[in-house]
């Protein structure tokens, strides 16, 4: 996907030939990220289903050693984002074509998952976990805490924090500044940098100039663009062949802002990462396409979605039946991914396919630069918008891979 100089034609423009001895890009899909995802959730269910589980539940005698980082696995899912987002902006040809992509693939399970989990929890006794049904309502739009109200599950924090990086990733689309995406991450890093060292020495304003920076630092993305970014790196130096100068410098610019924003510890487990991830972008770990963890991890959004405090019911039950403590785990793991199979295939494979289908054939779209030579002649006449509504976008003749 490139984004024209000029606004009145966003069209993807036709590229010559590259010369000889040229990358080629990579079309087909790492397997590997696939199990890496998968991990990520097996990572963040241990975490939970062990330390915080004792404490936030109740704690447990009977349990030797807590997995302390594994939810760091979040973190990976975010340096998966910044990789899979890059590789689908740069095949995107409409803005609606990511739009439809993201919410089919996020949305669907996502409103399945939230009454499962709210009404599970509400029946059981553990009411430190139980939110209202207003707030369970307002769950539904994936961004409830910017919206005031508790979650139904407290692993959704990080789908609010997914979100505000696609619109913002989706925006520099439009603008046209994503054709320079080591120069936009540049900038990105750098604001998030002094962002960090104004909360370091309290700089910030009180009252309600600093609730709007803060508000404004969260939906930038500022406390997490460095895992981010670390993705995108990866997924330019995969698409164009080469690692660069420039690319290594970002790298190193993503790992020293962890450093400034989370401390020297971060630091070294989000190295681990990146090594990990350089690995896996140059094909040294081809175990990692394994027929069960590629399964895995077709199943770790829905996983990651009934895994938390359904688990935690499941576990609360066993051990007020004096079982033990692995097997309440155990119980819990595998009634997960129970439920997680059964609405990945039962809502969000079905939805996903019906949903993208009917965009593809939908005359209710309108092409970009319809809707901006729409807007401009608007501009020029004094007249409001007014798109034909008949449109049909490209999409709409075949499949897309953005979606």
């Amino acid at each position: 996907m490139r984004h024209p100089g000029c606004v009145l034609d966003t069209r993807m423009q036709t590229k010559s030939p590259p010369p000889p001895g040229t990358p080629t890009k990579p079309t087909h899909r790492l397997l590997e990220l696939d199990a890496l995802r998968g991990l990520a959730a097996v990572a963040v269910m241990l975490f939970h289903y062990t330390y915080g589980y004792d404490r936030y539940i109740a704690a447990r005698d009977d349990l030797p050693f807590h997995v302390l980082y594994g939810d760091r696995g979040v973190y990976l899912f975010f340096v998966l984002s910044g990789f899979v987002i890059s590789w689908t902006l740069a095949r995107t040809r409409h803005a609606s074509d990511f739009s439809v992509g993201r919410f089919s693939r996020l949305y669907p399970a996502f409103w399945a998952a939230v009454p499962l989990t709210y009404f599970i929890v509400s029946a059981s006794n553990l009411t430190q976990l139980q939110v209202s049904p207003r707030d369970a309502l307002i769950n539904l739009t994936m961004v409830p805490n910017m919206l005031g109200a508790a979650s139904v599950d407290g692993a959704y924090w990080s789908l609010q924090v997914e979100l505000c990086f696609y619109v913002a990733v989706l925006s520099l689309w439009l603008s046209g500044a994503w054709r320079r995406p080591l120069a936009v991450l540049a900038t990105w890093l750098a604001v998030a940098a002094v962002w960090g060292l104004a909360l370091h020495l309290n700089l910030l304003p009180e009252g309600r100039a600093g609730s709007l920076l803060t508000k404004l630092a969260t939906a930038a993305n500022l406390k997490f663009i460095s895992l981010f970014g670390i993705g995108i790196c990866f997924y330019l130096w995969r698409e164009r062949g080469r690692s660069s100068p420039a690319i290594w410098t970002m790298l190193a610019a993503c790992l020293a802002l962890e450093c400034l924003l989370k401390g020297w510890q971060e630091c070294l487990i989000t190295s681990g990462m990146a090594i990990g991830f350089y690995a896996v972008v140059n094909g040294w770990l081809p175990l990692l396409s394994a027929r069960p963890l590629v399964f895995l991890g077709g199943l770790s959004y829905t996983f990651y979605l009934v895994h938390q405090n359904i688990g935690y019911v499941i576990i609360a039950r066993c051990a007020a039946a004096d079982l033990n403590v692995w097997a309440g785990i155990a119980l819990a793991a595998t009634a997960s991914l129970l439920l997680a199979t059964t609405i990945s295939y039962g809502v969000e494979r079905p939805a996903m396919s019906w949903i993208r289908t009917r965009y593809r054939n939908s005359k209710l779209f309108v092409t970009t630069e319809t809707l901006l030579s729409a807007i401009a002649a608007a501009a020029a006449t004094g007249d409001k918008p007014n798109p034909p509504s008949g449109t049909r976008t490209p999409a709409a003749t075949g499949t897309s891979s953005t979606l």
